[in-house]
């Protein structure tokens, strides 16, 4: 398997800086003001979710940041997914922490690259694509991040079909919760089974002590005296069993 870096090369482009940052904004339908603000990677893992949607789950992705951990987890996310294709396609390193240190010219490079990227895997027209929906109408930009959360947007009914496979994960989710609750036990059955279980323990151990007087019966009074306890109690066990009992066998 074939792995080339980013750097391995330096990527050319007959657009211009800005002509290439118009692009991209019209792919996802954002509104980017730099080159070097695309160092959040959202954009980039909008598009590669259009590409290859089974690669990327933009409900982890953080779409509006400054924050270079948020940046560096987006990217993270791009790298995972290209790396899925690598039966398709040659792997690419992505140079994370050069691009999410807010400099220009690793952010060029690698927007070439994926410029290019895009084009050569790219079958169909963008212009019918609800670019907001897809991300949950989330806002997607450079920026502080607010305390917003997919959940809020989650609720918001369209017919998207991103929506739509949302809405059956959430079912999924739902179904399994409710499933677990059913299987639980009821706790006074669980109460029930400890006490059987210790009640069969001592059980146990009160025939392997009559096992042990029966040998010893004609030899040592105290040995009868012992038989004539546990007769006792076994006596009172069939009346406890016959008075009310419905599962006999569980008691001994």
């Amino acid at each position: 398997m074939s792995t080339t870096s980013c750097w391995a090369f330096e990527p050319k482009s007959n657009c211009s800086a800005n002509e290439l940052l118009a692009w991209l904004n019209g792919i996802v339908g954002a509104d980017f003001g730099e080159v070097s603000e695309l160092r959040t990677g959202a954009a980039y893992c909008q598009a590669m979710h259009y590409l290859f949607p089974y690669t990327i789950d933009l409900r982890t992705v953080v779409f509006f940041t400054n924050v270079k951990m948020d940046c560096v987890h987006n990217y993270k996310l791009l790298q995972s997914a290209i790396d899925s294709l690598r039966f398709v396609i040659k792997s690419k390193i992505i140079p994370i922490l050069d691009i999410t240190e807010y400099r220009y010219i690793p952010n060029l490079h690698f927007l070439i690259w994926f410029k290019q990227f895009y084009d050569s895997h790219c079958k169909n027209s963008t212009s019918t694509r609800d670019h907001v929906a897809e991300r949950f109408n989330q806002k997607i930009g450079y920026g502080t991040p607010t305390n917003e959360s997919v959940q809020k947007y989650i609720a918001v009914a369209n017919t998207k079909p991103e929506s739509i496979h949302k809405a059956e994960i959430i079912k999924k989710l739902l179904d399994i919760k409710v499933g677990s609750k059913s299987s639980e036990k009821d706790p006074k059955d669980a109460m029930l089974q400890s006490v059987l279980a210790e009640r069969n323990s001592y059980k146990k151990k009160l025939n392997n002590i009559e096992a042990v007087c029966k040998q010893y019966l004609t030899k040592h009074p105290f040995a009868y005296k012992i038989m004539k306890i546990l007769q006792d109690v076994k006596i009172q066990e069939k009346s406890f069993t016959a008075q009310g009992s419905s599962k006999p066998n569980e008691l001994l």
